[in-house]
C-alpha cells in the first residue's frame, strides 16, 4: 500500500511541473500539429512590414533566455511565426501579473496595472503594464490554433515611453500551460 502512494506521490508531482522544458515541448507540438494555419502565419509575417516606429531610438529587440518569474502557465510571444520557430520572443507574461520586453538592448521588467478580469480569454484580451520608464499595452486579437493547455495567438504589443513615444509590433506567440 505504501509502494503505491509513493508511486501515485511522484507521478503527481512530476505531471504537476510546468518549468521552461515542458514550455519548449509545447511550443514544439504545437508547430507540429496540423492546426498552424500557414495563411494566417503569412498575414503576421505580412504585418512585420507595417510596424509603427515614431522614433529610431525606442525599440523593442529580441530575447531567447526566460526570465525566472516567467514559469509554469504563461505567455511567450515573438514577432512572427519565424521568430516564434527560432525561440527569439519580444514579449512575455506569466498570465498574473509581471512581463518582460527588452527594450533598446536591456530586458526590462513590467507590473500589470489595470484591474481587469483576471480571467484570460485569448481571442479577445487586452491588458497594460507599466514600469517607472514604460507603458505597454497588450492586446490579443486571434487563437490561431490550440491544442491541451495552450494555445497560439496573434496580438499586438505597444510600447510607450515618459516623452509619448510609441512603438507598435504585430505578436505571434503561445499562452498555456
Amino acid at each position: 500500500m505504501k509502494r503505491i502512494i509513493v508511486i501515485l506521490c511522484t507521478t503527481a508531482l512530476l505531471s504537476a511541473g510546468c518549468g521552461q522544458t515542458r514550455k519548449k515541448q509545447t511550443m514544439e507540438t504545437l508547430m507540429d500539429t496540423e492546426f498552424v494555419d500557414e495563411s494566417a502565419n503569412k498575414s503576421i509575417d505580412n504585418e512585420h512590414d507595417n510596424n509603427t516606429i515614431n522614433e529610431q531610438n525606442l525599440t523593442i529587440d529580441t530575447f531567447s533566455t526566460f526570465p525566472p518569474e516567467i514559469d509554469g502557465c504563461s505567455c511567450y510571444f515573438s514577432e512572427d511565426s519565424i521568430e516564434f520557430e527560432n525561440e527569439q520572443y519580444i514579449f512575455m507574461y506569466d498570465l498574473w501579473q509581471v512581463s518582460f520586453v527588452k527594450i533598446n538592448g536591456v530586458l526590462t521588467k513590467f507590473t500589470r496595472i489595470d484591474d481587469g478580469n483576471d480571467e484570460v480569454h485569448f481571442s479577445d484580451f487586452k491588458t497594460k503594464f507599466k514600469n517607472d520608464n514604460y507603458e505597454i499595452e497588450i492586446e490579443f486579437n486571434a487563437v490561431v490554433g490550440e491544442g491541451y493547455e495552450s494555445s497560439l495567438i496573434i496580438g499586438r504589443i505597444k510600447l510607450t515611453n515618459r516623452k509619448g513615444t510609441t512603438i507598435t509590433k504585430t505578436m505571434y506567440g503561445l499562452c498555456g500551460c
